[in-house]
């Protein structure tokens, strides 16, 4: 019995590369990163809270030191389209999760996992603590 469980670790630690990376650090993110972001916020126009409707795709590019670039082209039903670069800081935790902000305190972070060892990322709003921004979901894929 033993030995079945040992030969089925050994197979999933084989097929599934993140489970064997573990822990995780912020070197774990290194390279070229594409993806697609998309987010629905409440903007404010003229005084008047509108919903705003976003997609956005691009790059982000992580050092392996805790510091990134983005650039991207977002999309937006009220504010239109934008594309833009700007310097991002992340943080990654032994699990493979992760947070990512605008500031180096992390006041208003996403969250993410690394999955398949690195080579896939999935971010969401959940630690968002913004109220205006209502749903925030993203996908990057290795270069």
């Amino acid at each position: 019995m033993l030995r079945a469980f040992l030969a089925g670790l050994a197979l999933l630690l084989v097929t599934c590369p993140a489970l064997a990376k573990k822990p995780f650090t912020n070197a774990s993110l290194t390279g070229d990163y594409f993806f697609i972001l998309s987010q629905v916020r409440t903007e404010f126009v003229g005084g008047v809270a509108t919903t705003n409707y976003c997609d956005s795709a691009g790059t982000i590019t992580f050092d392996g030191a805790g510091g990134a670039t983005v650039t991207e082209v977002r999309r937006c039903s009220v504010t239109g389209t934008v594309t833009e670069t700007n310097t991002l800081f992340y943080t990654v935790n032994a699990d493979g999760s992760f947070l990512i902000d605008e500031v180096a305190g992390f006041t208003d972070p996403e969250h993410g996992q690394i999955l398949a060892g690195g080579a896939s990322l999935l971010i969401d709003g959940t630690t968002r603590t913004n109220p205006n921004v209502h749903i925030f979901h993203a996908v990057a894929m290795r270069r």
